[in-house]
């Protein structure tokens, strides 16, 4: 089935459909597309507004769900073989980038190609007369040229390479000094010996013969029969070609130096067969509040100045919602909007019962408000204040969402209308995401209010916003999914509370406007709403130290 399938009033309409289907294979060629895309999506979504005039209803919105499904599925397995072969080449380039040997390609006009970390540093040594000597058509290679540096002499060595393409030229030096190889590498990879191991060693390090000999306190005849042994287990013919060999094995790479991946340790419960993952912040005697995260939030969402919870003697316990960053994902196959609310409550009690909690107070952030109401209903008196900070109402129609940011009018009206289309939507996105983190700033950039420009704009705050996003979906996307369906769907019986309740809303907000805490205020009787002037969605991280006194 194509777009042109579907019955419109306008042959636009279909027009429309192509395009949208042609944008979701554009993006896998660059996350730059995204915001194209993203625009055409809510022109999309417009058409299938109730109030629009070209609207499609009934069995053709299945066929359209059918065809959007097909159509971006195909586009997320061209997305993911593209991350794959990326994600080996920049696997293979950091593994080059610790070898001892500098290597680099070029072209026959001297232009660097590509080159390791080591190389870059010897390149910059290298005259612009030296280096098209050494890549010339015109010269014979191999060539070599020496380079005085601080730390020793270095010879760069120039060879044909016709099998990276005609006109390619490697090059290749190892650093001043002997280099010492990983003898249990060796042992492993070509299965010699200790002894032949040592010979191996001082082998790379220059040594002949006779000098190898009169270490080991042996003839030199037992060591050429070693050498020769040694030949045989490597797969080699001549010395030149075992030293060669040997220096270009992994045993020559200082797995040492590889950088590691570091996720701040998280502290863990056990519910059941579940492990729920959390942080806790602040003084241990200190009155307990627990911070419900965004969307796309985690355990790592404590606001700057952690100074403050000792000031005021709050203990901050930020537990991450199933899925989300180190906790399981939940046990029930029912996944539905009212039984994702209802587990989290009950994993909220039983998370209280483990640190011996016996009243304790709420603070929802954003989406995460929705949780902390249905938190707060369903455990009663164990839940003392309530405090919503940038909260979303319930999103009944496009109308609720018309002035947000043009990424969550696309979110939430896909899941709106197209349910079924969300996650595989959703995971085009985030798969851009996952590699290029900062690309979220950069699409929301233009639409930010002032206030929260400003914010995003520190370097630390940026850093600090994408280690709590990457963490938020380092277990993978479903719990963003299962959450937005969440919002979009009617959980207003969650929000008649007995708690008192107070909001904070910053008035520029345009991710989640002003509007959405009125509407909750004018719902939750006896509620406060604290409107700040000129400030925006992040208002939780620079008036963070007021909404804690507030609570105390």
């Amino acid at each position: 089935m194509t777009p042109v399938d579907l019955k419109h009033k306008d042959d636009a309409d279909s027009v429309l459909l192509l395009r949208t289907v042609d944008q979701a294979y554009s993006v896998v060629e660059g996350g730059h597309t995204w915001p194209v895309f993203q625009q055409t999506l809510l022109e999309l979504l417009a058409m299938l507004d109730a109030d629009s005039e070209s609207a499609i209803q009934g069995q053709d919105i299945t066929k359209l769900t059918s065809l959007l499904q097909r159509h971006f599925t195909r586009a997320l397995r061209q997305q993911d073989a593209q991350f794959d072969q990326q994600r080996l080449i920049d696997f293979q380039d950091e593994l080059l980038d610790q070898h001892h040997l500098a290597i680099a390609q070029c072209g026959s006009d001297a232009s660097v190609q590509w080159a390791n970390l080591r190389m870059r540093e010897y390149l910059l040594a290298l005259s612009t007369a030296q280096l098209q000597l050494l890549c010339s058509p015109a010269t014979r290679r191999p060539l070599s040229i020496t380079l005085s540096l601080p730390q020793g002499v270095v010879s760069v060595l120039a060879v044909d390479a016709p099998e990276a393409g005609v006109g390619r030229v490697i090059l290749l030096a190892s650093p001043p000094g002997a280099r010492q190889l990983d003898l249990t590498s060796l042992r492993t990879l070509f299965g010699l010996t200790e002894t032949e191991s040592r010979i191996a060693q001082r082998m790379v390090q220059g040594d002949d013969s006779e000098q190898i000999a009169a270490a080991n306190g042996t003839s030199v005849h037992t060591v050429r029969t070693q050498i020769k042994q040694l030949l045989g287990k490597v797969g080699v013919n001549r010395q030149s070609e075992l030293v060669a060999a040997l220096v270009t094995s992994p045993a020559s790479i200082d797995l040492g130096g590889m950088p590691l991946v570091t996720v701040s340790p998280a502290l863990f419960v056990r519910i059941g067969t579940r492990r729920l993952a959390y942080a806790d912040y602040g003084p241990r005697d200190g009155r307990p509040v627990i911070f419900m995260h965004s969307w796309a939030g985690s355990r790592l969402q404590l606001p700057p100045d952690p100074h403050s919870l000792f000031k005021y003697g709050i203990r901050l316990l930020i537990p991450e919602r199933p899925g989300v960053g180190k906790s399981d994902p939940p046990s029930s196959p029912d996944d539905s909007p009212r039984q994702c609310l209802d587990q989290w409550s009950e994993d909220v009690r039983a998370f209280a019962d483990e640190l011996g909690l016996k009243k304790f107070d709420v603070v929802g952030y954003s989406l995460g408000c929705v949780f902390a109401l249905a938190t707060a209903r369903q455990l009663g008196e164990r839940v003392g204040r309530v405090t919503l900070v940038s909260p979303i109402a319930p999103l009944r129609s496009a109308q609720d969402i018309k002035e947000m940011l043009p990424g969550a009018r696309a979110l939430f009206g896909v899941a709106m209308h197209l349910p079924k289309v969300l996650p595989v939507a959703m995971a085009l996105w985030l798969g851009w995401l996952r590699r290029r983190p900062a690309m979220y700033f950069e699409s929301v950039r233009p639409y930010l209010a002032p206030a929260d420009a400003l914010i995003l704009e520190t370097p630390y705050m940026r850093a600090h916003y994408e280690s709590i996003f990457m963490e938020s979906i380092s277990a993978g996307n479903a719990a963003l999914v299962r959450e937005v369906l969440v919002m979009v769907s009617d959980w207003t019986d969650r929000m008649p509370i007995q708690q008192p309740v107070t909001i904070w809303h910053g008035d520029t907000d345009n991710h989640v406007p002003l509007p959405h805490a009125q509407r909750l205020q004018a719902s939750l009787p006896g509620s406060r709403l604290i409107c700040v002037p000129d400030a925006g969605h992040y208002l939780v991280y620079r008036h963070w130290p007021g909404i804690l006194e507030q609570l105390t």
